[in-house]
């Protein structure tokens, strides 16, 4: 497996999770490789792990969790990486699981069980991006962000320079690739209550929603624009309804105009977005 898989864990002030951990690590390093991507901690993380001879990286500064994925990514030497946490929320017994599928799938995410620890005032924000992530990619996804997950290092590095910096990484990965027709393996796996404070934020979860945009525009604009086309379009027909039911005349009034205009236009700009889509695609 040391030839095979390299695990990249990002690290960001978690001693109270190493101080659990560190000692399955260490079992864990001697069947494959690992490396650690510190993320500019300020407690004990990077000493700790530096007292145990990992591979730790260093950042200079802070730079995001996406960031330190790349770092690692960059720095493996092998055809598969595996990510995972570092913060004691991921059972090193799952990543074995998707290990398994590792050969038939190109990628293979552990998605949360039933049985996952999960706050309830996240579920909603969850069930809201899974949704409109689904719709963007076509494709059921079970968890858009989980940070456990295997797949190949030639794969990811076709898009690294695009993917962000910051706590969508997986979230956009995913996207991506779902849309350029790669294989994806769910694989149902146990989160645990992480140990010690996340540095997730609301604004991490609207950049999201953002980057989710971003990503329907790149790769299939039409279901952006042909929603809100005919959005436009039924208002114009509502305002000519509403006039008929108030005055019992069929007027086409101005706003009414305006919203079929509109309707017409945003229809045509999304089928030049689409037309420009293909030929990116098809020029890569």
């Amino acid at each position: 497996m040391k030839e095979l898989l390299t695990l990249v864990i990002p690290v960001y002030n978690e001693e109270k999770a190493l101080n659990i951990l560190i000692e399955k690590f260490v079992e864990l390093e001697k069947m494959l490789n690992i490396i650690f991507v510190d993320d500019f901690s300020y407690d004990n993380s990077r000493l700790m792990l530096k007292e145990k001879d990992f591979n730790v990286i260093s950042h200079p500064y802070n730079k995001g969790y996406g960031a330190s994925l790349k770092t690692g990514i960059r720095n493996a030497k092998t055809p598969y990486i595996c990510i995972m946490d570092a913060d004691f929320q991921h059972r090193i017994e799952d990543l074995w699981k998707l290990t398994q599928y590792m050969n038939d799938f190109d990628t293979v995410i552990g998605a949360r069980s039933s049985e996952s620890h999960f706050p309830l005032f996240r579920r909603p924000g969850k069930f809201l991006i899974n949704k409109f992530a689904s719709y963007v990619a076509g494709f059921k996804i079970k968890d858009i962000n989980s940070g456990l997950r295997i797949f190949k290092k030639n794969d990811i590095e076709r898009f690294i320079d695009i993917l962000p910096n910051g706590f969508s990484f997986t979230t956009t990965s995913t996207l991506l690739f779902i849309k350029s027709g790669y294989s994806i393996k769910y694989i149902p796996v146990t989160v645990e209550k992480r140990v010690g404070k996340s540095s997730v934020k609301i604004k991490d979860g609207i950049r999201t929603l953002l980057l989710i945009l971003k990503t329907l525009m790149l790769f299939c604009p039409l279901k952006f624009f042909v929603p809100l086309s005919a959005f436009l379009l039924f208002s114009g027909f509502g305002f000519i309804g509403l006039e008929f039911y108030l005055y019992n005349i069929i007027n086409v009034s101005t706003s009414a105009l305006l919203l079929f205009i509109s309707s017409l236009l945003v229809f045509l700009f999304g089928m030049i977005s689409e037309q420009i889509s293909q030929l990116k695609r098809i020029t890569r």
